[in-house]
């Protein structure tokens, strides 16, 4: 089963200052970070090129409920190396698993248009940015299935991230005690309408994401940056 990192667009805002009459004060400036999901955004492939369907294969765009990411970065050029840029975000982590994973119970989830992070303007540095990099570690999107010629809604949890430390979490009705690390393409699938789960991992390197300047700003292999 081949995984991709769906991110579909980031929505960067900045907030001006404005004076208020009243107060005769100054609110500080931020910058506000939301995820939106645009099912007609191109198809690209993992040097951000647009890519098509190959002969015999199909695909569908997800409907997407939720998101989460593990790490932000703005990057001056397509020669500023991974962790070289300005780092606006980095999520909680866990060694709880052994091995050192994101702590899902601390991501941050949101919906389409809800704000991610919110961080005042004089805590990030000043700079002309070409890129923006996104290591995704969660998403919850609706796909359909057909089994016996009769189609079923149901909600795919996709784990994404390097690796992610998980007590449980619920689809629907459905729950999945885990208290564990799992590697990074792990899945949960439940029916909306119906009493049917099923999990599964996907194979080591099965996970790509789209980097346009992979020649020279590479992404390592296991993570989930989309730059």
């Amino acid at each position: 089963m081949k995984k991709s990192c769906f991110i579909l667009l980031l929505l960067i805002t900045i907030v001006a200052p404005f004076f208020s009459c009243s107060e005769d004060k100054e609110d500080e400036p931020m910058l506000i970070i939301k995820f939106q999901f645009d099912p007609n955004q191109a198809r690209l492939n993992n040097l951000g090129q647009p890519s098509t369907i190959a002969p015999g294969n199909a695909a569908q765009s997800p409907i997407f409920n939720t998101i989460s990411a593990h790490y932000l970065e703005m990057a001056p050029n397509a020669n500023t190396l991974l962790g070289a840029g300005t780092i606006l975000y980095h999520a909680p982590e866990t060694n709880m698993g052994g091995a050192v994973a994101i702590d899902f119970s601390k991501s941050k989830i949101v919906s389409q248009g809800e704000t991610f992070i919110k961080i005042p303007l004089s805590q990030v540095t000043a700079g002309s940015y070409e890129w923006m990099r996104v290591s995704l570690s969660y998403q919850n999107y609706q796909i359909n299935v057909r089994n016996a010629g009769v189609d079923y809604a149901g909600t795919l949890a996709s784990f994404v991230g390097f690796k992610t430390y998980i007590t449980s979490f619920d689809i629907e009705n459905a729950t999945f005690p885990i208290n564990g690390n799992k590697a990074q393409g792990y899945w949960a699938f439940a029916l909306n309408d119906y009493p049917y789960s099923t999990s599964g991992q996907a194979p080591a390197g099965a996970t790509t994401v789209p980097n346009p300047i992979a020649s020279t700003s590479p992404i390592p292999s296991g993570s989930c940056v989309v730059t």
